[in-house]
């Protein structure tokens, strides 16, 4: 025979089934927006733009190496072939 949790009667048990059901309903219309908002949903989200922004950084970083490298090329052509 088991025991029943004394605090769960007949009522008690689906007044708190419909308090969690609630609570549970919320949560997840909270990770739906959260979804959404990170894979887009039919427009730009957070993925594809913080790809974006990554893909911008990194040709920045190739414009600054390229424009370093004909510096430093130009300095040393100055100092050691004039």
């Amino acid at each position: 025979m088991t025991e029943q949790d004394p605090s769960c009667d007949e009522n008690g048990c689906k007044e708190q089934f419909v308090i969690c059901n609630k609570h549970f309903e919320k949560i997840h219309e909270v990770l739906v927006k959260i979804d959404n908002a990170l894979r887009g949903n039919g427009s730009p989200g957070l993925k594809h733009r913080l790809q974006g922004v990554e893909d911008t950084q990194k040709n920045f970083t190739r414009a600054l190496w390229v424009v370093f490298s004909i510096l430093m090329a130009g300095s040393v052509k100055i100092l050691f072939f004039q």
